[in-house]
Formats: C-alpha cells, structure tokens, sequence
C-alpha cells in the first residue's frame, strides 16, 4: 500500500448529467455501494476488501472507524471505466493528525448506459425504441471518528447524501449513515479488524440496503498481507439476507511496488469477480491500477450480460500523502 505514517414509454429518452462537482482544493480536516465500486483501486485489486486495509481511503464510506488507527493526512482522486460505458469519479480526503478527531471526505460519481430490464421499462414503448436506460448516480460522505488506547481501538460515524436518476424512473436524493468500530493488534498493527452497520437511516432502499459488514488484515511481515471481508445485506432489520464477501493478498517489492490479487462475490448484483492490479508508492505519492473481470454470476445475467462476454472493470487512483 501507499505509505503512511507510522508504516508503509413514449419515448422518455433524456439526458442524465451529474449531479455534483467534483471534490476541489486543499482541505485541512477533511469532511466530506457497500459494493466494492466504492473502494480505491488498492482494495479494488485485493477483492474489494475495503472494510479490512487501512491503508484504502474508500473505508471513508465502507468501514469510517479504520481511519483513525493511523495518522495521516491523504488525498486522493481516482475514475473507473466499465461495462454499459460506465465512467465513474472517486475522491477522498482524510485527517487523522489535526487533533484527537479524524475527519473525512468522499465524492463518487457514476454514469453508464445499460440495456434495462423488465422491471426497468414504462408500461409501453415505441416499436424499434433504443431500450438502453442511462444512468447517474451521485454520494457525497462525510465521517467524524476518534481512537483510544494509543490508536488501537477506532469509533465513527458517517453519513451520506445519494442522488439516483434514470431514464426510465424519476430522480431521488435520499441520507443515509452508518457506525463503525476497528480495532489493531500487534507492534506495527499485523491484526486489523472491523465491524460497520451501513444504511442505518433508510434500511429499506433497494439501491442503497441495510448491510452489515466484517473485515480482516494480516500482515505477517511489513512487505505481505492477507485481507478477506464478508458483507451481510439485507432490505430490513427482519429481511432475507444476500451474502457477499471479498479475500485477497498484496505483495511488495523493491519497497515501491505492490503486486495485488483476490477473488469477490457482489451480493448486490448477485456477480463473482477476480481481481488484480498494482501500485507503485514513494513516501509521499502513489499511483495504483486495479482491474475486475467478471467470472460468473450466481442466478441469471443481468440485463443486457452474455456469459460467453468478458466483463471488466478498470480502476485508477492517484494518492498524496502529507
């Protein structure tokens, strides 16, 4: 990973555009899926293992209490291509230096064009109407946390504003939170773990689900670790639960290079996928690449998806650390 402190119808067709900027300038204390298209590209290539690496900035929205285990100050900014011409924006902002309070900022932003579904279209269509539903979608998170005994114990809090909008369905914004505890074991923190509720204010919404999440880190020795995470979602405190879960390993070399791997299942989309990339780090800057290939799907493709089709997703991220 990148160095840080402390270690290294009638046709209803219309344009859907962005709907926020992208996060801008220098931030003193940062302030602002649990799929892993909401990780940075080095927890994207380690199976999407956001919830067990504290060195990803993505745990901003996926597992807030790691932050404060280790002190820095990091931005980053990030795209990542995709099936159904998905192009999609990331950007973090993190402190965990300025005081006893660790603050954080992320922006996502993501647009594609997929063949909709059944379930997608209006009641009726012209005869020969291009059928592709374009797609936004928009998550401004923040998250306010602190640490105990020495940075070995994390607690925080995030909350996030989502926007949806489609061709075929009206816009909707909706706030949702969540809660997090992590904790680290071991001189240079070998153990890492987490426990995170996602989705607390709108448990019901079938685009953003209650989830819970558990995630682990092991790192042996400073140049190799062993991350896996397992993601429990749910429509309801009482409602049938899709099970998802990510494992991975990194490798370093030369003390620049990190070589990434690892397998997840997507319990949103009900998808496996392997995984892989690389990163190359200094003290201060680093540069990592991630690539998903889609491998399968537990029920039925979705709409639009051939199993004969490679599907791939590609991830890249630019890091500073301060």
């Amino acid at each position: 990973m990148a160095p840080v402190p402390l270690r290294r119808g009638r046709s209803t067709a219309r344009s859907v555009v962005p709907g926020g900027l992208l996060l801008l300038g220098a931030l003193h204390a940062g302030a602002a899926a649990a799929s892993s298209q909401a990780a940075s590209p080095d927890t994207v290539a380690q199976g999407g293992t956001a919830r067990a690496d504290v060195d990803g900035l993505a745990s901003i929205v996926v597992a807030p209490a790691l932050l404060p285990l280790v002190p820095r100050y990091q931005l980053q900014g990030g795209v990542l291509f995709g099936p159904d011409k998905r192009i999609g924006v990331r950007a973090y902002a993190v402190d965990s230096n300025t005081g006893p309070v660790t603050l954080g900022l992320a922006y996502h932003y993501d647009h594609s064009v997929p063949q909709s579904s059944d379930e997608e279209l209006p009641g009726w269509v012209l005869p020969d109407e291009d059928l592709s539903n374009e797609k936004a979608s928009t998550r401004l998170a923040g998250t306010i946390g602190t640490s105990f005994v020495d940075r070995r114990i994390g607690v925080a809090l995030g909350v996030s504003w989502l926007q949806s909008e489609a061709r075929f369905a009206d816009k909707r914004s909706w706030l949702n939170g969540s809660f997090s505890v992590a904790g680290a074991a071991g001189v240079e923190r070998q153990l890492v773990g987490s426990v995170t509720a996602d989705n607390l204010l709108t448990p019901g919404s079938d685009d953003d689900p209650l989830t819970f999440g558990i995630g682990a880190g092991y790192r042996p020795v400073p140049v190799f670790g062993l991350f896996g995470q397992l993601d429990l979602v749910t429509g309801a405190f009482d409602g049938p639960v899709d099970i998802g879960f990510g494992a991975g390993a990194e490798g370093v070399l030369a003390d620049v290079v990190s070589l990434r791997g690892g397998f997840r299942r997507d319990a949103e989309r009900a998808s496996d996928l392997a995984t892989a990339g690389l990163g190359v780090h200094s003290e201060n800057v680093a540069l990592d690449y991630a690539a998903e290939f889609v491998v399968g799907h537990a029920d039925a493709p979705p709409a639009g998806w051939e199993d004969d089709k490679l599907r791939h997703y590609h991830h890249v991220a630019l890091k500073l650390s301060f």
